[in-house]
């Protein structure tokens, strides 16, 4: 990994240095999804407006798909029901012996 450095900047406190890392990042840009000196608030803002149209499109895709997501659902807990049978049957048998 290679570190270098971008600009000396003279700070007191963290909280400052970690603003102007975020800055840095913002104006370079960068792969990196933490951005220094950003709150949880403002990550929750800035995701939530650049995904605006997922958040449709996967409203979109629920309504269209319900009926799917019903059976499996139904699927899900006749399984569920399946295993808990499975489990008693499996504990009178281990105590029997």
């Amino acid at each position: 990994m290679v570190y270098w450095l971008f600009e000396d900047f003279q700070t007191e406190r963290r909280e400052q240095l970690n603003k102007r890392e975020g800055e840095i990042i913002r104006e370079i840009g960068t792969l990196n999804k933490n951005i220094a000196g950003r709150t949880n608030r403002e990550s929750k803002k800035e995701y939530e407006k650049n995904n605006k149209d997922k958040k449709e499109h996967d409203k979109e895709y629920n309504q269209k798909n319900e009926d799917k997501r019903k059976n499996i659902m139904k699927l899900i807990k006749i399984n569920l029901q399946n295993i808990e049978k499975l489990l008693k049957i499996k504990k009178r048998i281990y105590y029997r012996i």
